[in-house]
């Protein structure tokens, strides 16, 4: 990304405004959350990787409070496809948020920022809790927390101590991660936690913020372009 040619432009927001669209199309945006509290978190995983290997050596003593998957290593979560089917990015189970009180987000990297102009790289994984009305952690590079409030959106200090979004050591960020899990008590969220869970929902659906975003971030660049080209 630092070797970037200038006629290629990253679009850190690509994939928010591709999962806004498709769940709206797919009606996803009308779930109602029926929230039983029953267990502590949910972390679904895909593809392997060392350091997810160590996520899951890290959590591994609260995973029986979780909905969790590692798909690759024949994890899968309840209603999921089977394990030598493709994984579905895109599939919506209202049982894994109903029955759980926040989300762990294991991102694809963890590694540096992209640029100074692109400090990370979010996949749809972020957005399934911003979306499905949760609190959520998110495993990954640092400052994903910060980058996500500076798009608008609402973090849960209320609720976690969100130190391990500036820590760039990898086991100390897992430790804050597992003693937030530990220490966090199943009950209805409070009126602090459901104000920034609505916001945040309102936020990700709102489809004039993403056509705007969609024009800012692609289109008016591809303009760009093919004026220069055509000069």
């Amino acid at each position: 990304a630092e070797n970037c040619p200038d006629d290629v432009v990253l679009v850190p927001n690509f994939i928010r405004y591709t999962k806004t669209l498709l769940d709206i199309s797919k009606g996803y945006n009308n779930y109602t959350p029926d929230r039983n509290y029953a267990k502590k978190f949910l972390m679904p995983i895909g593809s392997k990787r060392p350091w997810r290997d160590r996520v899951v050596e890290r959590l591994d003593p609260y995973l029986n409070d979780a909905y969790w998957s590692y798909v690759r290593r024949g994890t899968v979560l309840p209603g999921e496809p089977p394990v030598q089917k493709r994984y579905d990015l895109w599939v919506m189970n209202p049982m894994w948020y109903n029955d759980t009180c926040f989300s762990v987000v294991v991102e694809s990297f963890n590694g540096k920022n992209l640029t100074a102009d692109v400090p990370v790289f979010l996949t749809e994984k972020i957005y399934k809790p911003i979306a499905r009305y949760q609190p959520f952690m998110v495993v990954g590079g640092s400052g994903i927390l910060a980058y996500l409030k500076s798009q608008g959106f609402e973090t849960f200090d209320n609720l976690f101590d969100e130190s391990y979004d500036t820590e760039t050591d990898f086991d100390k960020k897992l430790d804050i991660i597992a003693h937030n899990i530990e220490n966090y008590v199943k009950q209805p969220y409070d009126a602090v936690t459901l104000g920034k869970i609505k916001h945040n929902v309102e936020l990700f659906y709102n489809i004039d913020v993403t056509h705007r975003g969609i024009v800012k971030d692609i289109v008016e660049p591809i303009v760009k372009f093919i004026e220069k080209k055509s000069i």
